[in-house]
C-alpha cells in the first residue's frame, strides 16, 4: 500500500517560483530599452511565469496521485469480491479506502461520510 501524502502547499509552492522567477523577470526586463512598456511587461512575465508553472506541475502531479490511490482502492476492493470471506481482504480495502478518501480533504483526513461510503461500499461487496 502506498504511503498517504499530503497535499502540497500552495504558498510555499508560490514563494518557490517567486525565488526563481525574480530573476529571470530582471534578465528579461533587461533586453529592452529603460522605460518602455515591453521592459515592464516583460519582467512581470519573467516573475509570473515560474511560480504558475510550479503550481501547474504540482497540480498535475497531485491529481496522478490521487488517481493511483482510486487504482489501488478499486483493486482491494475486487480483491474483497473474490475473497468475501477474507479479514485481509476487508482490511486492505478499509486502509485503501481511508488513504483515497484523505487525499481528496484538505486536512488529510477522512470523514465521517467518507467512512460511510467506504462501509457501504463493502456492504455492497459482501451482500450485507
Amino acid at each position: 500500500m502506498t504511503k498517504i501524502k499530503k497535499r502540497p502547499n500552495n504558498i510555499g509552492l508560490l514563494l518557490l517560483g517567486g525565488v526563481l522567477g525574480l530573476p529571470a523577470g530582471i534578465i528579461l526586463s533587461a533586453f529592452f530599452p529603460e522605460g518602455s512598456a515591453m521592459r515592464v511587461i516583460a519582467g512581470l512575465g519573467g516573475i509570473a511565469a515560474p511560480p504558475v508553472a510550479v503550481l501547474m506541475y504540482s497540480n498535475k502531479k497531485w491529481a496522478e496521485y490521487v488517481q493511483h490511490m482510486l487504482a489501488e482502492y478499486e483493486v482491494t476492493k475486487e480483491q474483497l469480491r473474490k475473497n468475501p470471506g477474507s479479514a485481509q481482504a476487508r482490511e486492505a480495502m478499509l486502509q485503501t479506502g481511508r488513504a483515497y478518501y484523505s487525499c481528496m480533504r484538505e486536512e488529510g483526513v477522512p470523514t465521517i461520510y467518507d467512512e460511510q461510503a467506504i462501509n457501504n461500499d463493502m456492504k455492497a461487496i459482501l451482500g450485507t
